[in-house]
């Protein structure tokens, strides 16, 4: 009992940041939990699903691949707005996204057919996306180092 009382969930474990719009904050940065959090993401919206991913930056262009064919797997059949950023702005040099990593992102999007809006800073993207959506949309953001700064970014502005 002691164990459960005192039990805090983990950060960035779909935690819902706001309800209207609904957002939710997830680091999902594996291609399975990608799938499984745009999937139970869409399931939960009654509009569009704006979707905002850091790109993980200086961990190669494999697993930036397999995380975007990832997310261009996710996003098939449903309404969405894609919203991708490099998040320059809020990671350190061990976690700055290079070219090559970004390319093969945005590679993978375009062979899919998956539309999107490329932004180098956090704050941007997620203006973008709140600027862009209703309140009857979803927001989730998802990514490694890159979005973890996104909670306090959102309280900066009064969003939460």
């Amino acid at each position: 009992a002691r164990a459960i009382a005192s039990y805090k969930p983990l950060k960035r474990r779909f935690t819902i940041l706001s309800e209207s719009p609904l957002i939710i904050d997830d680091f999902a940065h594996n291609p399975d939990g990608i799938k499984a959090t745009i999937k139970s993401s869409a399931q939960r919206t009654h509009g569009t699903l704006y979707l905002v991913t850091a790109i993980r930056g200086s961990r190669g262009e494999v697993i930036n691949r397999v995380n975007a064919e990832a997310v261009a797997e996710g996003l098939k059949d449903i309404d969405y707005k894609l919203i991708i950023t490099s998040s320059v702005e809020v990671v350190n040099e061990a976690n700055l996204v290079k070219p090559s990593e970004k390319k093969v992102f945005q590679d993978v999007m375009d062979k899919n057919g998956i539309k999107y809006a490329l932004f180098e800073k956090l704050g941007d993207a997620l203006k973008c996306a709140l600027e862009s959506s209703k309140t009857t949309d979803t927001i989730l953001l998802i990514g490694a180092q890159g979005m973890d700064p996104a909670e306090e970014f959102l309280k900066e502005i009064d969003l939460i």
